[in-house]
């Protein structure tokens, strides 16, 4: 599906706040466009301690140090989660079964939402899923699990983020970084099921 880069040497420096991260560039870029926006979006994270991957339609950055971060690809999808009770393979078959289901995006998304609903009355989870074919992304969280937080760059690039900070949703990207040119300001959401 993707390409992965990480490595596990042992990190000395303090925690990065971010969980994992979904980068999706607009959907007119090719695939080394693609490659260069993702990059890009996650320069700030570090090498020690962030497995990447690039795939056609975007990539992720997932903190390596933890056990809490599941992730999985299957098919044309990579899903990135934070729970300590859902497994990523039971949210990945709910996803697929939606999509399988309704091609209408709008109808969808609405169903995926009361997917997440039902999983939130036995689950406390934060996930992102990076929908390869449709160049999407869909992220949902539960009340007192980590936040989600978005934004858009100026060049239409998306950034989705799940951070450790509590229940404080971030104002920017990067996080732990300074606002250099990869800045992108976060709409002061929490999505919440």
């Amino acid at each position: 599906l993707g390409t992965t880069n990480s490595t596990n040497t042992k990190n000395t420096s303090t925690k990065h706040q971010c969980l994992f991260a979904a980068c999706v560039p607009a959907k007119e870029c090719d695939s080394e466009e693609v490659k260069k926006r993702v990059e890009h979006a996650f320069e700030s994270l570090p090498t020690e301690t962030f497995e990447r991957a690039i795939y056609p339609g975007g990539g992720f950055a997932r903190a390596s140090n933890t056990d809490k971060v599941q992730h999985a690809e299957y098919h044309d999808a990579a899903f990135l989660l934070h729970s300590d009770s859902l497994k990523v393979d039971v949210l990945a078959d709910k996803f697929f079964h939606v999509r399988d289901k309704h091609s209408d995006l709008r109808q969808r998304a609405v169903s995926l939402k009361e997917t997440c609903k039902e999983l939130g009355t036995q689950h406390k989870f934060s996930f992102i899923v990076l929908d390869c074919v449709a160049r999407r992304v869909f992220c949902a969280a539960t009340e007192h699990s980590a936040p989600l937080s978005f934004g858009h760059g100026t060049d239409g690039t998306l950034v989705a983020f799940c951070s450790r900070i509590g229940n404080k949703s971030p104002s920017r990207w990067p996080l732990n970084g300074d606002q250099s040119s990869t800045s992108i300001r976060v709409k002061d959401r929490k999505s919440v099921v």
